[in-house]
């Protein structure tokens, strides 16, 4: 369903998406609910053999349900503090621990963030957090992640290549919504449909510390406005130094604080969020990049 609806994204409780769908904090053509999956709302296990948690149980089951007492405790504990309890009805226990990384300058409404400026986690260039950084500090806000660490979790994650058991702490190598793409969604294969577009060509003007320049369709040989542009360091490893775009209705696009280094620039017309970190997405295309 995924592969047919290139950037739809999942929804369970819908607590934390809803709500950054109406700031327009995500444009998705479908969400595909996760509801009718067996073993979502499974709570099963003691003490003494180890506890079973499904991604889809609610944080209010958690935090009154008896097989959370004793050694668990601080988990129920830390689920009965999330937020208010209608918002502890919906949301997920998969949810809380994947909560989209945030600050006070994106989660705002899109009106009051075109007017103060975009930020570089959303249409923006720069981390109004921290303006000279050359990265995001948007940072997690989950209430049961430190008990999932201290309590030595194992997450199973399930993509399209199977089944993978990890322990909880390598979930949060980087609290900054691109370093954890890379260490879990694209390993798993779950957010990264290939959307299929041929990448276009790009005119690139450079400038000290900076990058802009003109993404060109190349059937029609005129700019190509709302298209993305993706700044890619010719080191792949360091996702820090990653950008990324949208052109605006001149096909311009600007990319304000960039780290000297060698660098490739894709363009396309349509492609899923953060398909870019794929290896295998970006293989065939790697010849096709200006430099």
């Amino acid at each position: 369903m995924a592969a047919s609806q290139p950037g739809a994204m999942f929804i369970a409780g819908g607590t934390d998406l809803v709500p950054n769908l109406k700031r327009r904090q995500f444009d998705v053509p479908a969400l595909i609910s996760l509801s009718a999956l067996s073993g979502m709302r499974l709570i099963a296990g003691d003490a003494k053999d180890g506890l079973t948690i499904g991604a889809g149980a609610t944080l209010d089951e958690l935090a009154h349900h008896p097989a959370l007492n004793g050694p668990y405790r601080a988990l129920a504990q830390a689920c009965d503090l999330v937020s208010t309890p209608q918002v502890r009805c919906m949301g997920t226990l998969g949810g809380n621990l994947l909560v989209d990384p945030r600050c006070n300058y994106y989660n705002q409404t899109y009106s009051w963030r075109k007017a103060v400026g975009f930020c570089l986690k959303k249409d923006g260039d720069i981390c109004l957090v921290a303006r000279s950084s050359p990265r995001c500090w948007a940072v997690s806000s989950s209430d049961s992640a430190p008990v999932a660490l201290a309590l030595n979790a194992t997450v199973v994650l399930h993509g399209v290549g199977g089944e993978r058991r990890i322990r909880a702490d390598d979930l949060y190598k980087d609290e900054t919504t691109v370093q954890r793409v890379v260490d879990v969604f694209r390993k798993e294969k779950v957010a990264m449909v290939n959307a299929g577009a041929s990448p276009l060509d790009v005119v690139i003007s450079p400038n000290a510390g900076g990058l802009e320049g003109t993404a060109m369709d190349p059937h029609s040989q005129k700019p190509a406005p709302g298209a993305t542009v993706v700044l890619i360091p010719r080191a792949r490893e360091r996702v820090e130094f990653y950008r990324s775009a949208k052109t605006d209705d001149a096909g311009r696009f600007r990319f304000k604080t960039v780290v000297p280094g060698d660098y490739r620039v894709y363009v396309w017309e349509t492609v899923q969020e953060y398909a870019w970190m794929d290896p295998d997405f970006m293989r065939p295309l790697e010849t096709k990049a200006k430099q």
